[in-house]
């Protein structure tokens, strides 16, 4: 186990805890849930988008 791997393991804890925390607060605040789907959906796209536009060009 390298410090660079355990550091990025322990920020990837951190950011899956904040946004389950963040999901589980929406959700209390009884916001309409086809609207969080689509919220959350429209993230979801939103980071893999930025993934692929950072990988793919390096691959070729």
């Amino acid at each position: 186990m390298t410090t660079y791997r355990l550091w990025l393991g322990s920020v990837i804890a951190v950011i899956t805890i904040v946004g389950l925390l963040l999901g589980t607060y929406l959700r209390r605040l009884e916001v309409d849930e086809q609207k969080f789907n689509w919220f959350v959906i429209t993230l979801l796209f939103v980071i893999s988008l930025n993934i692929f536009r950072n990988t793919v060009p390096k691959l070729f």
